[in-house]
């Protein structure tokens, strides 16, 4: 699990203004949305932790 601040610490905070601005979210909003499904989205695009072949990708 990720939490909001780890969030923010790894895309950093201007680049998770834009999004929160672009999406017509606020700023903590966006943050722990990305917490709560960024890691859903990199499971599932690397089962088993890994990458898939180029050819698949």
């Amino acid at each position: 699990m990720i939490s909001g601040i780890e969030v923010g610490q790894a895309i950093g905070v201007e680049k998770l203004k834009k999004l929160a601005e672009a999406s017509g979210i606020d700023f903590n909003n966006a943050r722990d949305l990305l917490a709560e499904y960024l890691p859903i989205a990199i499971d599932k695009a690397t089962p088993e932790g890994k990458l898939p072949p180029k050819d698949k990708a």
